[in-house]
């Protein structure tokens, strides 16, 4: 009796081992389905430098990816490019780089309406341009050869750069000696430039000015925005803006966008303004905030932090095939997700688990930052970001909404070159597909829903199935053992 007892024991144990066994993986499959584990995308040597990855969607729904590398120490940094194709990211290549020998940091790029991705940077106290067909990013071959942007005054920190819908180019840049914020104007596709004037000069002794941003809004008004700082030290005091409602010709007076010690800026979303500012550390926040008037009124600012130890940071978005919005926002060197449908908002939903951004993504010291976000196929939502300043690191996830197949973009056009000046002749625009709905679409959602985080329900179950069959099994033979 003892041994068919013992046997018996030994055969439950052995059954409740394997249940636990099989079920504790399927559970966290299931609720680790969302994100894709981090991966390492592209590294440099050590004493190398990597900075800025920036995403890009062309007219076609193809993401493109562009960031700043040097390889080893003491080396420029040239411009490297990747794509999203057939579910990866292609090889990183290197396809561009600073004639004057110096580095394409910082930068900033634009896809126009022709889909040529165009370049602007600053190097050695100058700004450069220069730009290639989204079919033809991977080629080095097919960029033109860099061009000078003439400015009155010397660029200091970032540039501004919006093109409007008639095909005008904004590029704003600030100037360090005078506090001022200029704006430049190209109206023949960024081959020749004009100066449009000082939109703003800082007459405070003890306020600096910098890093513009500029939007075309609804209603096709510009507005520029830039950080307020203290004078000597650069800490940012506050954010303020200026309105032209004719081409830049004239500028509203400064208003205060925020004051305090807070980053941020404008974008535009189809009809909507979207205001965003995040706090730096101490101050914390990530606030956004809406006008559909082209703002003339906004929503109250709502707070969208993941929760504390935020630092300097831009708040990423992107929106879905399913017109709900994508934010993401920097928590304590790591990431969150927030999803809102225009009238629900989802809670954060982690990018990488603290726990495992400690492991795997953060050197003691230092710092992991600037992540960049896009979106692929109309539901794939795709973040890089930096780790010391030597990793790129990469993850993505599904989202629930349908499927679109991205299209080919419209085909390069043929423009000669004045082999002396390097101007580029840009062709009209060609008409490119709409990207269509896939064969096999995402399951259909009701809109009126709240977005949330993750749709974890139906995952587990389908990963317990198995396990409830075995438990189910068992407990039949029991019964039937005990009939007997």
């Amino acid at each position: 009796m003892r041994i068919v007892l013992g046997a018996e024991w030994a055969i439950k144990s052995v059954m409740l081992f394997t249940i636990v066994y099989l079920a504790l993986p399927l559970i966290t499959q299931a609720q680790s389905s969302t994100w894709s584990p981090p991966t390492r995308f592209f590294e440099i040597d050590q004493g190398g430098n990597v900075q800025s990855p920036t995403l890009l969607t062309d007219s076609g729904a193809n993401l493109h990816a562009f960031w700043g590398a040097a390889m080893t120490e003491g080396q420029p940094t040239a411009l490297y490019y990747s794509h999203w194709e057939d579910g990866n990211w292609t090889e990183p290549v290197d396809v561009l780089v600073s004639p004057d020998g110096g580095s394409i940091w910082p930068f900033t790029a634009r896809v126009d309406e022709n889909d040529y991705v165009h370049v602007f940077w600053m190097s050695s106290s100058q700004i450069w341009h220069s730009m290639a067909h989204v079919a033809q990013l991977d080629d080095a071959r097919h960029w033109t050869p860099p061009d000078l942007v003439p400015t009155d005054e010397t660029p200091f920190t970032t540039l501004g750069l919006a093109q409007d819908a008639d095909g005008v180019w904004y590029l704003a840049y600030s100037n360090r000696d005078l506090d001022t914020i200029t704006l430049l104007k190209s109206e023949d596709g960024a081959v020749s430039w004009e100066n449009a004037g000082v939109i703003h000069q800082e007459a405070r002794s003890d306020t600096w000015v910098g890093y513009p941003g500029i939007v075309v809004a609804p209603d096709g008004a510009l507005w520029v925005s830039w950080q307020e700082m203290e004078a000597g030290s650069g800490t940012s005091k506050g954010l303020a803006y200026a309105r032209s409602e004719d081409g830049g010709a004239t500028w509203s007076e400064p208003e205060s966008l925020v004051t305090g010690y807070y980053f941020g800026g404008f974008e535009v979303i189809g009809d909507v303004m979207v205001k965003k500012y995040g706090g730096g550390i101490g101050t914390g926040g990530r606030f956004v905030s809406f006008s559909k008037d082209s703002g003339s009124s906004w929503t109250e600012p709502r707070n969208i932090s993941a929760g504390d130890g935020e630092g300097a940071q831009a708040i990423g978005l992107v929106v879905d095939s399913t017109d709900d919005w994508h934010f993401i926002v920097e928590t304590g060197m790591t990431f969150a997700r927030v999803a809102w449908n225009r009238e629900n908002w989802s809670t954060p939903e982690f990018v990488v688990p603290r726990d495992l951004m400690q492991v795997c993504c953060i050197t003691p010291g230092k710092v992991t930052e600037n992540a960049a976000v896009g979106i692929s196929d109309g539901n794939r939502i795709h973040v890089f970001y930096e780790q010391d300043d030597s990793v790129l690191w990469y993850t993505s996830r599904e989202l629930d909404a349908p499927r679109l197949v991205p299209q080919p973009p419209s085909s390069p056009q043929t423009a000669p070159m004045d082999s002396t000046t390097g101007d580029v002749a840009v062709a009209p625009p060609t008409d490119t597909p709409a990207p269509v709905p896939a064969s096999t679409p995402a399951p259909g959602r009701d809109d009126s829903r709240p977005p949330t985080a993750s749709s974890m329900t139906f995952p587990i179950l389908l990963a317990l199935a198995p396990v409830l069959l075995i438990i189910g099994t068992v407990v039949v033979l029991q019964i039937g053992r005990r009939r007997h």
